[in-house]
């Protein structure tokens, strides 16, 4: 990730030394990546169910653009 973010906002490709490259390996041994939470259909049917269109239609709409949830699901 951090030779991309090089590569792309200060152009320098920095997989030619070797010696950069293997110190950054070394240091980055032990970090994890953090995953994204994941909601389950029981909290997506809640939040269709239970949150007032007013104040959480904005979510309501990015979860039908985004796929997770189809149209039929809101009026059904």
């Amino acid at each position: 990730m951090l030779k991309a973010d090089i590569k792309v906002y200060k152009n320098v490709d920095i997989g030619k030394y070797s010696k950069l490259t293997g110190y950054l390996e070394s240091q980055s041994k032990g970090i994890q990546a953090k995953k994204a939470v994941v909601l389950d259909s029981m909290q997506i049917e809640e939040c269709f169910t239970k949150a007032w269109d007013k104040e959480h239609l904005m979510i309501k709409v990015a979860l039908i653009v985004s796929g997770v949830c189809r149209c039929c699901e809101l009026t059904n």
